[in-house]
């Protein structure tokens, strides 16, 4: 019988301190959020929850001064995305499908923190909520979201049909936040059909 390896997450966890310092040193930490001024500060598995810390620079603020809503999104969606990434032990990602947020007070550039929480995650379907703080632990906004999650391999192959595929143009983004869909159309690339049988890997589904 042949011997096959586990699945990625059913793998032994890290520890959360182990997990912590996995994103806290890894190298492919993508631009966007260097460019929110993120940094994992707190892991807990068991709770299904993570703190991120946020030095917000003063180009994000709008003509009153205070932080413009849309980073504050952004700082929101990128701990809850994080948080679906660590609660499938690192081996899915989580494109946003919708979210919701109520802004509730001003966020001065500085410091932040946002705390993201999984309610629910299926094989198809993660559900989270977050929490933003200014310096002095007042809430800032609070938003829910659903997202898709997704295998890593999976979205790479995604990625690239989105570039390689002969005969069509494809959008570089879209409604589903990063799931690829059919120029002109509102139909997934997943559901798309393929013009060439190398465009389909073997047991393509999801």
């Amino acid at each position: 019988m042949t011997r096959q390896d586990p699945k990625p997450e059913d793998r032994p966890r890290l520890s959360d301190a182990d997990m912590l310092a996995r994103f806290q040193t890894s190298k492919k930490r993508p631009p966007c959020s260097d460019t929110l001024g993120m940094r994992l500060v707190e892991v807990c598995q068991e709770e299904r929850r993570i703190k991120m810390g946020f030095d917000v620079p003063q180009a994000f603020a709008n003509p009153t001064g205070a932080v413009q809503g849309g980073f504050i999104a952004a700082m929101l969606d990128e701990a809850m995305s994080t948080c679906v990434i660590i609660d499938s032990n690192v081996s899915m990602t989580a494109p946003t499908l919708e979210m919701k947020i109520s802004y509730l007070s001003r966020l001065m550039p500085g410091p932040a923190t946002v705390e993201a929480r999984i309610l629910k995650r299926g094989r198809s379907a993660a559900f989270m909520e977050a929490d933003c703080f200014d310096p002095s632990g007042k809430l800032v906004a609070r938003a829910s979201a659903s997202a898709i999650p997704m295998p890593f391999k999976r979205l790479r192959y995604r990625l690239m049909q989105l570039f390689f595929k002969r005969g069509s143009v494809w959008p570089l983004a879209s409604a589903l936040d990063g799931v690829p869909i059919l120029a002109g159309s509102r139909i997934p690339l997943r559901y798309a059909p393929c013009q060439h049988k190398r465009d389909t890997p073997p047991n393509d589904r999801i």
